[in-house]
């Protein structure tokens, strides 16, 4: 019986149905948050703590996608520290990746990254999390981690023309 497909010599394994329904009901949506350019001024400052209570109790984790202040706030500690104080905040895993205002934007941008590296990096750690969470040995600002199957990554996209000597470390 060439070309005909048959089950001879497949095997009934009782059970199996059952067992891979069950596994297809472990894989339920990832819910996240995604946030960014905020708090991008005063008002928007004013109304963070606010918009951090009020996400949604379903949310596994919260991903802020950079720039925590405008360009007409200067870059100075105060922006960072305040930034994350909020950010701390969330009752959920919080994860940030830099954005051009954060840092490319500033006066003296290695100063400004230093800054944000002092507030942000492994930021996630604040909060006690059941999947493992790895970073780019040379770019710890970027992260990758597994969550039901599904793979996020934060990565730090430059793409802004180079300042001297500015990406020599990127």
């Amino acid at each position: 019986m060439e070309g005909k497909n048959t089950l001879e010599g497949t095997k009934y394994v009782p059970g199996a149905v059952k067992k891979i329904a069950r596994n297809i009901s472990d894989y339920r949506p990832v819910i996240f948050t995604v946030m960014g350019d905020a708090p991008y001024g005063k008002k928007e400052r004013q109304r963070m703590p606010e918009q951090i209570a009020r996400i949604p109790r379903n949310t596994e984790f919260v991903v802020h996608v950079g720039d925590i202040k405008s360009t007409d706030i200067d870059c100075k500690s105060e922006a960072y520290s305040s930034a994350a104080a909020m950010f701390k905040e969330s009752s959920r895993p919080f994860y940030i990746v830099p954005g051009d205002n954060d840092w490319y934007d500033c006066d003296k941008p290695m100063d400004a990254w230093n800054l944000w590296k002092e507030s942000f990096l492994n930021f996630d750690n604040n909060w006690n999390k059941n999947y493992e969470v790895n970073y780019q040995k040379d770019r710890r600002e970027n992260f990758s981690f597994l969550k039901r199957s599904v793979l996020f990554l934060g990565v730090h996209i430059i793409g802004m023309e180079p300042l001297e000597g500015i990406f020599s470390q990127f």
